[in-house]
C-alpha cells in the first residue's frame, strides 16, 4: 500500500482504500451468508436425522 501511496494522487489512493474497504465489505457478507446456509442445512440434516430415529 506504501507504494501505491507514492504512485497515485490522493483521489485515486482515496478510490483504492475505498475499493479496498468495499471488498472486505462483500467477503464478510458472502461469508456470513454461506455460515447461515451451512447453519440451516446443518439443522434441517439433524432434524432429519432424528424424525427417523
Amino acid at each position: 500500500m506504501q507504494d501505491y501511496k507514492i504512485q497515485l494522487d490522493e483521489n485515486e489512493y482515496d478510490a483504492l482504500e475505498q475499493l479496498i474497504d468495499l471488498i472486505g465489505q462483500s467477503t464478510s457478507m458472502y461469508v456470513e451468508a454461506a455460515f447461515e446456509q451451512g447453519f440451516r442445512t446443518g439443522g434441517k440434516l439433524i432434524i432429519e436425522v432424528l424424525r427417523k430415529t
